[in-house]
């Protein structure tokens, strides 16, 4: 999976991606997390997760995905604290 996340990476505003693999083989549950800095266009991320992400890990798998969870971390600027937004 680190293939998938590789790829979330090139996203814009996406400074760093991880998948995690839940389920099982038949039905695979993959949790993508990535972090975004706080001007990242948010709906473009998820776009890519749901269209892009999600088609290449079921690809790489060889079976479809049951479901798919996000969590987007949003990295404000440094006097800011870190927030996290989460998509299921």
């Amino acid at each position: 999976m680190r293939a998938v996340a590789a790829d979330l990476e090139s996203t814009d505003g996406v400074s760093d991606a991880q998948v995690i693999l839940r389920g099982t083989a038949r039905s695979p549950e993959p949790l993508i997390h990535v972090d975004t800095d706080e001007r990242a266009d948010l709906d473009t991320v998820i776009a890519d997760v749901a269209e892009r992400a999600a088609g290449n890990a079921s690809m790489a798998l060889g079976a479809p995905l049951s479901a798919v969870a996000l969590e987007i971390g949003i990295a404000r600027t440094r006097s800011r604290r870190q927030r996290s937004v989460n998509v299921q």
